[in-house]
């Protein structure tokens, strides 16, 4: 559900900034029930499943990369405060081979996108409403 939200943020340019901002911080609530719902080590258990398949690209890649240029946050997969079971999750599934490599790939995409100035109209509308919030925790 986050990586949805966060997309629909980042595709609707034309929304208002109080609409992306309020994307932003549902964001923000969903990584945190999303916690809660990680067993451990991984998403279900200790064994990897689809679930864990299904997050990786965006925990691992998308959150980290985006959050931090566009919005200023820090890296919500290194959050041990607001989001320890979601960093044990990250280390865990992190460690294995096929991962490392599905992140460099997603990362080296997503580093395309913000050197063709994807994200410049968002950070523009951030820009306009600095009284908004947009940075979490």
């Amino acid at each position: 559900a986050a990586h949805l939200l966060l997309k629909r943020a980042l595709t609707r340019f034309r929304s208002s900034a109080l609409a992306l901002c309020r994307q932003v911080a549902e964001l923000w609530k969903q990584l945190g029930v999303l916690n809660g719902l990680i067993i451990g080590p991984y998403a279900a258990g200790d064994t990897l499943t689809e679930a864990d398949f299904a997050l990786w690209p965006t925990l691992s890649s998308f959150l980290p990369f985006m959050l931090p240029r566009v919005f200023g946050w820090g890296n919500v997969m290194d959050d041990e405060t607001n989001l320890p079971k979601l960093k044990a999750w990250h280390a865990a599934v992190g460690a294995l081979p096929a991962a490392q490599r599905v992140k460099e790939e997603v990362m080296s995409a997503l580093q395309g996108w913000e050197d063709s100035g994807r994200f410049t109209p968002i950070k523009a509308q951030m820009a306009a409403h600095p009284e908004l919030k947009w940075k979490f925790p």
